[in-house]
């Protein structure tokens, strides 16, 4: 019986009874195959801190680090004027590259996260909703 993990801005566990056994990080070591855990997490950011952001969702949070080549993009989702029907295609995202300093509390953010050590993740992209 393996222990399966998975994250959405916290950490679940749950047994699997089908999974397959899993790799302990030794056996992995020793076939030579480098692990990395990499996650994708959204929710509203709680706080900022130097270059730490803590996002919350449903009740969760995660603190991350955001590293200086972290990519951090804005997209603008086209206005649709009120009474209007929805086109069948809709026209293409705007984004604009934006820096830390215009994250804000309050803020929805997507965040694609590399974990570097046990309960320690670095942001690797990082996508601001409009507001």
């Amino acid at each position: 019986m393996a222990v399966g993990l998975g994250l959405v801005l916290g950490l679940n566990i749950g047994v699997c009874p089908e999974a397959p056994e899993a790799v302990t990080p030794k056996s992995a070591l020793e076939n030579k195959v480098i692990q990395s855990v990499s996650v994708s997490v959204s929710g509203k950011v709680v706080k900022i801190e130097d270059q730490e952001i803590t996002l919350e969702h449903e009740g969760d949070s995660l603190s991350f680090t955001v590293a200086e080549d972290t990519q951090i993009s804005r997209f603008e989702i086209p206005a649709i004027p009120e009474g209007e029907v929805v086109p069948e295609e809709l026209p293409l995202l705007k984004e604009e590259k934006v820096a830390l300093e215009d994250i804000k509390v309050g803020n929805q953010i997507s965040a694609f996260l590399e974990q570097i050590a046990e309960g320690e993740f670095v942001a690797r992209n990082i996508s601001v909703s409009s507001e």
